[in-house]
């Protein structure tokens, strides 16, 4: 696991009953903030994928996504998003 930076907004949303949850949602580069975030590195998460998009619910969905660790080194991975066509 290591620290990264990840450039999107974090908006609050309702899902299932009255639940609320903040998540990520995609916005233009002026509107993009700086959200410091961990990234999980496993080769076994393919294998898992199911489980977690089961776990997340369709408030979520998955989205390819850039990421600027600690040290600077710049990495693509998968991070969950609000699903705003719900």
């Amino acid at each position: 696991m290591g620290k990264s930076n990840y450039q999107r907004k974090i908006r609050r949303s309702r899902c299932g009953f009255s639940l609320e949850y903040n998540g990520f949602i995609a916005v233009n580069s002026e509107e993009a903030q700086i959200i410091k975030a961990y990234v999980l590195f496993s080769e076994d998460l393919p294998l898992h994928r199911d489980y977690l998009d089961e776990f997340e619910g369709d408030g979520y969905i998955e989205v390819q996504a850039r990421y600027k660790l600690e040290k600077g080194e710049n990495v693509i991975g998968f991070i969950y998003v609000l699903n705003q066509k719900i």
